[in-house]
C-alpha cells in the first residue's frame, strides 16, 4: 500500500510540473522565492520581518479587493516595512505581488492604474505620486507607499522601486497581443487585459481591450485569444447569440457582424483563427467608419494568430 501510495505521489508530481511547463498551472509562490526582491537600502531596515500571504490568505491584507487579484491568478504577497531606525515606526510598505506570468501583472496593473498620471520609466511602466509607485515588471506587480513628505517621500519610493528592479534579471515587456492593435488614436494608458469573465460573459478569457479617440470618433477596441480556430467558432457563435438585445436580429456586414447590445450600444464582431476582435461603444451612425476599423485589425491579425 506505502510502494503504490508512493508511485501515485511520483506521478502526480510529474503531472503537475508537466503540466506548469504547458502554461496551464501555475505553482504557487513561497517567502522565499520573494525574500530575494527585497531590497537594502542605505539608511533604511526592515522594522519587522515581512509578511507572506498565498491565494487562500490574502483576503487578510487587503479584504475587499482580494477577488480581483485572484481572477488574475494571483501566487502570492510578500510585504515588507522599512523605517530609519532598526525596529523604529514604519515609514515605508513595500508589495510585492507575484502574479504568476507577465499578462496577469499588467492585467491587475491596468485594472488599477489611473488614465492619468504621473508615469515614469520603471519596470515596463510605472507611476509615482504623493510618495506612492505602482509598477509591473516581469510576472511581478510592485507597489510601494512612502509617508514620508512631498519630494522627499517621492525619492524615497523611487529608489526602493530601482532597487527592486536591479533584483529581477528580466524586465520583461508590454503583452505581445497589444501590439496587434492599430496605433493610429489610441487613448493613452488605456490598454487592459481582463483574464476572466471579459465583457460579463463566463466563457469569455483572455480578453485585451483598448480606447480610441479621434476627431470622428470614440470607442473601444478588443481582442480575445483562445485555444484555437475551432474554440473561436464555438465561441463567435454563442456570442452572436449572447450579444443582441432581445428582438434585435444579428446584422452580417461585410464579413463581421453588427449587433445592438444594452451595455456595449453598438457592437461589432470579427474572427481570425484562433481570435476574436471587435468593437463596442461605437458611434449608432458611422457604420462605414467601423468598417474601416475593423479592416485595419484584421491586417495585423495573421501576425497575430501564429503566436498561439
Amino acid at each position: 500500500m506505502i510502494r503504490k501510495r508512493k508511485r501515485w505521489l511520483v506521478f502526480f508530481s510529474w503531472f503537475i510540473l508537466a503540466l506548469a511547463a504547458q502554461g496551464d498551472v501555475l505553482l504557487a509562490s513561497k517567502p522565499s522565492d520573494l525574500k530575494p526582491l527585497l531590497p537594502v537600502v542605505n539608511n533604511w531596515s526592515l522594522s519587522t520581518e515581512p509578511d507572506f500571504y498565498d491565494p487562500e490568505t490574502l483576503f487578510e491584507y487587503i479584504d475587499g479587493a482580494s477577488e480581483a487579484y485572484l481572477a488574475y491568478d494571483f501566487q502570492g504577497l510578500l510585504v515588507a516595512q522599512y523605517s530609519r531606525e532598526k525596529g523604529g515606526e514604519p515609514l515605508l510598505t513595500l508589495e510585492i505581488y507575484d502574479m504568476g506570468r507577465l499578462e496577469n501583472a499588467f492585467g491587475i496593473y491596468s485594472a488599477e492604474r489611473p488614465q492619468e498620471a504621473n508615469f515614469i520609466n520603471i519596470g515596463v511602466e510605472g507611476y509615482l505620486e504623493e510618495g506612492s509607485l505602482d509598477f509591473f515588471i516581469n510576472r511581478y506587480y510592485i507597489k510601494i507607499l512612502c509617508f514620508l513628505e512631498g519630494k522627499e517621500a517621492n525619492d524615497a519610493a523611487l529608489l526602493f522601486g530601482q532597487e527592486v528592479v536591479k533584483r529581477i534579471p528580466e524586465r520583461g515587456s508590454w503583452p505581445t497581443l497589444l501590439a496587434f492593435f492599430p496605433r493610429q488614436g489610441i487613448v493613452p494608458h488605456s490598454q487592459k487585459f481582463i483574464r476572466r469573465n471579459f465583457l460579463g460573459f463566463s466563457y469569455l478569457s483572455h480578453g485585451y481591450q483598448v480606447s480610441y479617440k479621434t476627431d470622428a470618433v470614440s470607442f473601444e477596441a478588443f481582442l480575445i485569444q483562445t485555444k484555437d480556430a475551432e474554440e473561436a467558432e464555438v465561441i463567435e457563435k454563442r456570442l452572436l447569440e449572447d450579444l443582441p438585445n432581445v428582438g434585435e436580429p444579428v446584422k452580417p456586414l461585410n464579413g463581421y457582424f453588427h449587433a445592438e447590445n444594452k451595455y456595449f450600444q453598438h457592437i461589432y464582431l470579427g474572427r481570425w483563427q484562433s481570435i476574436i476582435y471587435g468593437l463596442m461603444r461605437f458611434p449608432a451612425a458611422e457604420e462605414k467608419a467601423a468598417l474601416t476599423w475593423l479592416t485595419e485589425m484584421k491586417k495585423l491579425l495573421p501576425a497575430a494568430a501564429k503566436l498561439n
